[in-house]
């Protein structure tokens, strides 16, 4: 296991003995981490520039489109790859040949540029896929990866806005900047629907059926599943109609009539998942509330829904979880919050006054 003792890494080897391998695992990263704009690694499309090994992992990534895995999956898929490929072409490590210390290495060098360990875990998930998929194709009989212990890590709660807050930062949109009318509407959409802020980006007009049992279609999702979310929120569908004539004197404006996207840029273009980002970040910082992101808006949703009474099925379906164990996790965040209650509350839970109680 991956354990924590003086920052190294406390692990169990393929021949059974133990040694501490010095990994900077735990605690602040040595570095602010990969940047978006500055990563090092490669994209697939340069994959098949690394030899054999990168024309494999071309084909497997390639096999990732065709089995409807989201573009942003296979772009970090791609990306993991070529970091382990040119790790290895760095050593002058055959990919059919890794040994243990090879897999520790990369393990290192990832940490060390200052990736998180969630990161890392990821990282090292894709390059034991990749292996699976060799030894599909008979390309390698074993896969070297399974020579490493699971990483733990451990999984934080969800932050969310509580429902005070949430209606706090309502109110705030609803008077903030000229292009409130949009940030109202996407707010509320977010809210009511639970999507994610790529999703919002992705909506087209067609997608929002609004009126009498609201719904929007949400298409090519994670996993490409198209879902249905539930849109029967009075406040949202006042939104949407106060903002539905903005949308078509800007698209009027720039003389962009065909464009179908749902929410757009002050320019008539579709707005972009980081556009949506900033809304929701000004948004908190306008209504003097904790400033979170659009995830947390999703979290909210799905955490005030189960502390009302909502079955966790309905939550996963709306949500578009692919598994309800990724659901249970608002469990354990209403636990938390009714433990903090009872803490709060309840008379036994308060300063213990058992010191001065004697037991016959």
């Amino acid at each position: 296991m991956w354990g924590k003792r003086n920052s190294d890494l406390q692990i169990r080897s393929p021949t059974g003995w133990r040694e501490a391998i010095p990994f900077p695992w735990f605690g602040p990263s040595p570095s602010g981490g990969e940047s978006r704009g500055g990563r090092e690694g490669i994209g697939t499309h340069a994959l098949s520039t690394l030899g054999e090994a990168g024309k494999l992992a071309a084909g497997y990534i390639g096999e990732l489109d065709v089995c409807g895995n989201s573009k942003s999956t296979i772009r970090h898929y791609a990306y993991a790859l070529g970091l382990y490929l040119r790790h290895l072409a760095d050593g002058s490590v055959d990919f059919r040949h890794v040994e243990y210390k090879d897999l520790i290495t990369f393990l290192q060098a990832l940490r060390l540029k200052g990736n998180r360990p969630a990161t890392v875990r990821a990282r090292f998930g894709s390059v034991a896929s990749w292996y699976e998929w060799l030894k599909r194709v008979r390309v390698v009989k074993d896969n070297p990866c399974d020579m490493v212990p699971a990483i733990k890590v451990d999984k934080p709660l969800p932050q969310f806005f509580t429902e005070e807050e949430m209606e706090k930062l309502r109110k705030a949109a609803r008077s903030y900047r000229f292009d409130r009318k949009r940030n109202v509407a996407i707010l509320e959409f977010i809210y009511a629907s639970g999507c994610r802020r790529g999703e919002v980006s992705k909506l087209d007009i067609d997608d929002i059926h609004a009126g009498e049992n609201a719904f929007a279609t949400i298409r090519e999702t994670k996993g490409r599943r198209d879902r249905l979310v539930i849109l029967d929120s009075p406040s949202f569908l006042k939104a949407w109609e106060a903002y539905l004539p903005i949308r078509a004197r800007a698209l009027a404006k720039w003389e962009r009539p065909t464009e179908k996207a749902a929410f757009i840029t002050k320019f008539g273009k579709r707005i972009g998942p980081n556009a949506v980002y900033d809304v929701i970040r000004a948004l908190c910082e306008h209504a003097g509330t904790r400033v979170l992101y659009p995830h947390a808006i999703r979290h909210s949703a799905a955490t005030h829904m189960l502390n009302n009474g909502a079955d966790l099925l309905d939550i996963k379906e709306q949500l578009g979880h692919k598994s309800l164990s990724t659901t249970e996790v608002y469990l354990h965040v209403a636990l938390e919050r009714r433990r903090a209650q009872y803490r709060k509350s309840h008379p036994a839970a308060g300063p213990s006054s058992s010191d001065d109680t004697s037991y016959p």
